[in-house]
């Protein structure tokens, strides 16, 4: 018994020994395994780090063009608004020559106007002067004949003649003599200066005219001083 007790024991220890050895060649493929494992994520975490950078810089390139892109457009539109403004400038200094030309060119022309004017008013009556100076000699040799004394026929129709040639004159310078003579009176255009009873006209028509008037066109230069006819009394039979 003592001899199958001692060899017992021997025989698990013969049998142990191939147990510790492959259980050191499972722990060294394990060992190998996770060595593998590991190469293998860091590789792959390599990659996907080389990865996101290269996608890094990609998103960096492409913002960077995009921000190059901008600050072109920018300044692109920046030099178009300049351009603009430039022309617009150059538009108002144009705007403000022309502006003050104009002004000048109006101050000329009033200026030139209202010298023209004031000649015309200060020689308009230059031809009615031409028109008056030949009644001017007319007067000189009526009053030579009338010194004279010869032929005072002759005087008495040269001086009608300058009353009808005064009379062309004025006519011709659009200045009438105003009808007054057996009219109605009209105050307006007549001055009344008396009143005489008259039985052959109206009352207030005029009978006398002691001071021709004239108009030039519409406009009164001076009225004519009438006399007008009033009432005639009635007898002293028609009032008995």
């Amino acid at each position: 018994m003592n001899k199958k007790m001692n060899n017992n024991p021997k025989e698990p220890k013969e049998k142990e020994a191939p147990k510790n050895d492959s259980h050191e060649g499972n722990k060294n493929h394990s060992v190998h395994e996770k060595r593998e494992n590991s190469e293998q994520d860091i590789k792959d975490l390599s990659e996907e780090v080389a990865r996101k950078v290269k996608e890094s810089e990609e998103n960096i390139k492409e913002e960077k063009g995009k921000t190059e892109k901008t600050k072109d457009s920018k300044e692109e539109y920046v030099s178009v608004k300049k351009s603009e403004i430039d022309k617009l400038r150059q538009d108002l200094e144009e705007a403000k020559d022309r502006g003050l030309r104009a002004l000048a060119e109006l101050e000329n022309y009033r200026n030139r106007t209202n010298r023209i004017m004031s000649e015309d008013r200060k020689y308009a009556s230059m031809d009615l002067a031409r028109s008056i100076l030949p009644i001017w000699d007319d007067m000189g040799r009526a009053l030579e004949a009338a010194e004279k004394e010869i032929h005072p026929e002759a005087v008495v129709d040269g001086i009608r003649m300058m009353h009808k040639q005064f009379l062309d004159i004025l006519k011709k310078n659009q200045v009438e003599e105003i009808e007054a003579l057996h009219q109605p009176f009209d105050p307006n255009i007549h001055e009344s200066i008396a009143q005489f009873p008259n039985a052959e006209y109206p009352p207030n028509t005029v009978i006398i005219v002691s001071r021709p008037g004239f108009k030039l066109h519409d406009r009164v230069v001076r009225p004519a001083q009438v006399v007008l006819a009033a009432p005639a009394p009635k007898k002293q039979e028609e009032k008995e």
